[in-house]
């Protein structure tokens, strides 16, 4: 009995632990709890991103879609495989484009949340027909084994009635 509770138990650091059958039926139950808990975490916030009444759209380090949920496909009238991998560049008028891979340049410098735009500065987006729709956008850097990514939380917005 004595060399069976011995055998369970670590000699030392760089010996190898031994464990009984309950221990390990144990360890088994808690890995895959953790990793369903996981799973369930990741697909309600997945189904929350989805469906979010905010449009969002991740950008990885090169400014280019990564993934746009549902609200974001309908602002800009295009499917996921239309915007996967599409320059930030191409969703934003001619005319902002020299200004914006300045402005794209100094956040990647030093990501953090942040809105963008500034007092009295408008921001625009180009649909897939071309049209313009007046808009605000949130920042918020995502670091990950992969890299950095950008989330953008876009709102349109309402124009001032005359």
């Amino acid at each position: 009995m004595e060399q069976r509770e011995a055998a369970d138990t670590a000699k030392g650091p760089d010996q190898e632990l031994t464990l009984n059958a309950k221990t390990s039926d144990r360890l088994s139950q808690i890995v895959t709890k953790e990793r369903v808990e996981g799973e369930l975490l990741l697909s309600i916030y997945q189904g929350t991103w989805e469906e979010s009444y905010d449009a969002q759209i991740v950008f990885d380090q090169k400014g280019r879609v990564f993934r746009a949920n549902r609200r974001a496909r309908m602002m800009l009238r295009s499917g996921q495989n239309q915007l996967r991998n599409k320059s930030v560049n191409e969703l934003i008028p001619e005319r902002f484009r020299a200004a914006h891979n300045l402005h794209t340049k100094n956040y990647l410098g030093d990501p953090a949340p942040r809105l963008m735009g500034g007092e009295g500065k408008s921001l625009w987006l180009l649909t897939a027909d071309g049209d313009e729709i007046p808009v605000e956008i949130s920042l918020t850097p995502l670091d990950s084994d992969s890299g950095l990514f950008v989330n953008t939380v876009i709102r349109r917005k309402r124009e001032a009635a005359p």
